[in-house]
């Protein structure tokens, strides 16, 4: 209690004076709502506001590709953490990643605390059973197989779970944007749904027909291509059959008619709640985007116009307000811009497909947030992600994907230029391959213990049109996320021809590091990657002249490809920074797509509030830490008082060397300065670390000890730590521009990787004093975490200087 009050007190001082009269008329309403609805209802019973009972669902207005031919069939989706779905996939109310074994209670939404629940779990694990990403993957498989498998599976999972969360009862409804992910996709659900009951009404009409015009020759056209065609001239039955099929319904079609009317009502339920809570002041983060854009889907969908407007306007404010105009959201974390740029590319594919029109800024904007997603790419698949990630997604038809390469993909077919190869699957003409997967997934799936995280699995293919795209089995291990099949999700979305024409358009891919200085990032590059692409903007400030790769002429080079992120950005967005990380200066590595120094990552939000804090801290990240304090003030698990700021000294980039300097002043009046030097060629990381206070050189002392931290990747294996004290200890790669005589200490790991063994020497070259080894906890995935080793490096002098060699073997 003590705690929950505590946090209160500090939440309202994050509040400007007009969030209070609101925060409080929100309290009032949900004082009448728990009052109304105390007797318990399915969100499906009946409209709770009458006013949208003319409505009805066009699903032709979401417009699927509902002649897509690629696709997989599978029950399962990911959940986070260590569990497997099968074993929870109708434990509704499960306390995943708690302390004890209690489950979420069934009381009001508006009186649960989800909050550091160590006694219950962790909120955030429990939503994503919960968003319903699975009630749109079977309509999916069933309406692409017409296997009454995974209609059944539906109809139970559906019933199920609206019998036991009544609306505003418990831990589904208790934040806005988990029902408006819901929503979203019962929506995506309902319509396939509609597809699926059109095609079932047109076999029982000819079913029926055959049977009245016996001496007619029958039709040779198979159904899926019949129900493709008359789908592709959009006919919409608006949930009432034909006359020539009413008469004859099946017993599919009542319970997928029984399905629509549940999901119709369901729908209109949820976004008329969200139309009245979402977020706003200083909680209107991507929270606010996402909760908007499902009355955006709703309003779509019913063909409503003020649910419709409501949501363009609020979006066209907000995209411009949450993101920096270089491109870089203003939560500062890269999972967060790729959650939240899938939810703009779905919203605005719909106002296009709509004829609503947006405003073009849209398309500058997101095409530079595009290209820096991109960026933060390697060539070995490997993602710079700063800040908080919860591996969330909006919408996902086959059960897992790449979220970074997916959202990539949706913004190469919606802007005027692409960002992946855009590559169609193909069968190979191997109709074998499908079963083949499929027998395999299956051995996998039976070998796996209970809590085990999940395959991206699949069920058995009933179709031989379809094929497996996402399936690590079917994809050539030499092909990056770039050049590999596109995400069957996107398959529903776009059409073969839509994808077909987009391939036609230039192709964006990073040329050399990139800096963006509004939004406090650095990109620093090895090598060049193949470019077709036009010209960059001028949010990329880049070496224009810098030549394309260059070829390896058949030799082998020693030094890896090398990928390095910087983070001199704000703490996060807004009052609160609900998402960032107290991570000043701090930088992350890859080699050859191997993590050599790691983001510590998130881990978990709700539960373990000592886990959550850590991850979160100064002495976790690649930087220096004073005193053991953090730069910024933690003030609750995503709120933050007293915030860093940075400053950007410099940056300069040539063909062989790349530098950047940034201050910070987070243990005001001492600040850090940090300069980073990249020599490509060489493979040399060099790091130079200033500490001043009142504009004079400070030496750390007792009362104010520095350390600079490093976390290695889990990879990592040590093969020598020792101080060096001789002056004839050589210069990895003879590189003699530092003198030998200030070498003091160094660490050599290695790490395997995809093309060998990498190997990072760590060389403390002066303003060092005692050097601790040990390993601190990395979550490279939500919910889980595992030991990696860790360094600290005592610094004793204003200034320190670090150089990092790699080499591959």
């Amino acid at each position: 209690m003590a705690s929950n009050l505590n946090w209160f007190i500090k939440r309202l001082s994050a509040m400007d004076a007009k969030e209070i009269p609101w925060r409080v008329s929100q309290t009032f309403r949900y004082k009448v709502e728990s009052v109304r609805f105390k007797k318990q209802y399915k969100v499906t019973d009946k409209l709770f506001n009458r006013k949208y009972s003319r409505l009805q669902a066009e699903p032709k207005r979401l417009g699927l590709n509902l002649r897509n031919e690629f696709y997989t069939l599978g029950t399962s989706i990911p959940l986070l953490g260590d569990f497997k779905y099968e074993d929870y996939k109708s434990d509704w109310f499960q306390g995943f990643g708690g302390e004890g074994t209690s489950p979420w209670p069934m009381i009001p939404s508006s009186k649960l605390n989800y909050r550091e629940r160590n006694d219950i779990g962790d909120a955030r694990m429990n939503w994503e059973l919960n968003k319903h990403f699975q009630f749109a993957m079977l309509a999916k498989d069933y309406y692409a197989s017409g296997d009454s498998v995974y209609l059944n599976e539906l109809s139970e999972l559906f019933e199920d779970w609206n019998d036991k969360n009544p609306f505003l009862w418990g831990i589904s409804w208790v934040s806005a944007i988990e029902i408006a992910e819901r929503c979203m996709n019962w929506c995506y659900m309902y319509s396939f749904l509609e597809a699926a009951l059109h095609k079932e009404f047109h076999k029982d009409s000819v079913q029926h027909n055959k049977g009245k015009h016996k001496h007619k020759k029958s039709d040779k056209t198979t159904d899926s291509t019949i129900s493709a065609a008359a789908l592709e001239a959009n006919t919409d039955i608006k949930n009432t059959p034909s006359d020539d099929a009413s008469s004859i319904p099946s017993d599919i079609a009542v319970k997928i008619q029984t399905l629509l009317n549940s999901t119709s009502v369901g729908i209109l339920n949820m976004a008329d709640y969200i139309s009245h809570h979402y977020s706003q002041f200083s909680s209107a983060n991507n929270h606010l985007i996402v909760e908007i854009s499902a009355v955006m889907h709703a309003g779509i969908l019913f063909d409503y116009m003020p649910w419709i407007k409501l949501a363009e306007s609020i979006l066209t404010r907000e995209i411009f307000l949450q993101n920096y105009s270089d491109g870089i959201n203003k939560e500062e974390s890269q999972y967060y811009q790729t959650f939240e740029m899938e939810v703009l590319a779905l919203d605005l594919r719909l106002l296009r497909l709509n004829d609503i029109e947006t405003s073009k800024s849209w398309d500058k904007l997101l095409r530079s947030m595009s290209r820096y997603i991109s960026n933060n790419i390697g060539d070995h698949d490997e993602i710079l992600s700063f800040g908080d990630d919860d591996d969330g997604r909006i919408i996902d038809f086959h059960g897992g994907c790449n979220h970074f390469k997916y959202t990539l993909e949706l913004m190469g077919l919606l802007l005027d230029e692409r960002y992946t190869e855009l590559n169609l699957p193909t069968s190979n003409d191997n109709p074998d391959a499908a079963s083949a997967i499929n027998n395999n997934n299956k051995s996998k799936k039976q070998s796996k213990p209970k809590h085990n995280k999940p395959e991206k699995e699949i069920a058995e293919t009933k179709s031989s049109s379809a094929i497996i795209t996402e399936s690590q089995a079917s994809e050539p291990e030499n092909i990056n996320i770039f050049a590999s099949p596109i995400s069957e999700t996107v398959l529903w979305l776009f059409s073969k021809e839509d994808i077909i024409k987009s391939r036609e358009k230039s192709y964006y891919r990073r040329s050399s590091s990139i800096i963006r200085p509004e939004g406090g990032m650095t990109v620093f590059m090895s090598k060049d990657s193949n470019i077709t692409t036009a010209e960059l903007d001028a949010t990329d400030t880049v070496h224009k002249t810098m030549s394309k790769s260059k070829e390896r002429n058949g030799s082998k080079t020693n030094i890896p490809d090398i990928l390095i992120g910087i983070d001199h950005a704000p703490l996060g967005y807004g009052s609160i920074a609900a998402h960032g990380h107290s991570d000043a200066l701090s930088f992350q590595m890859f080699a050859d797509g191997t993590r050599i120094f790691a983001d510590p990552g998130t881990y978990i939000y709700h539960c373990d509030t000592e886990s959550r804090n850590d991850f979160r801290r100064t002495c976790r990240h690649n930087t220096v830490c004073i005193n053991s304090t953090d730069q910024s003030e933690m003030m609750g698990p995503f709120l933050w008082g007293r915030k860093a700021t940075c400053t950007l000294d410099g940056f300069t980039n040539t063909e062989d060397i790349d530098e950047v300097m940034a201050t910070h002043d987070g243990y005001s009046p001492i600040k850090h300065t940090r300069k980073f030097t990249f020599k490509k060629k060489e493979g040399i990381l060099l790091i130079e670390d200033w500490l001043t206070k009142d504009n004079e050189p400070f030496v750390p002392d007792e009362s104010h000890a520095a350390v600079f931290n490093l976390l290695l990747g889990e990879k990592a294996s040590v093969s020598l730590a020792e101080e060096n004290t001789s002056s004839e200890k050589d210069d990895c790669n003879n590189n003699n521009s530092i003198p030998k005589a200030l070498t003091s200490k160094f660490s050599t790991y290695n790490f395997n990787s995809v093309t060998g063994i990498v190997t990072a020497t760590i060389e403390f070259i002066s303003g060092f004093g005692k050097i601790s080894l040990s390993q601190k906890d990395l979550s490279t995935e939500y919910g889980i975490k595992n030991p990696a080793p860790a360094i600290e490096a005592s610094i004793i002098s204003d200034h320190a200087v670090t150089k990092i060699c790699l080499t591959r073997k």
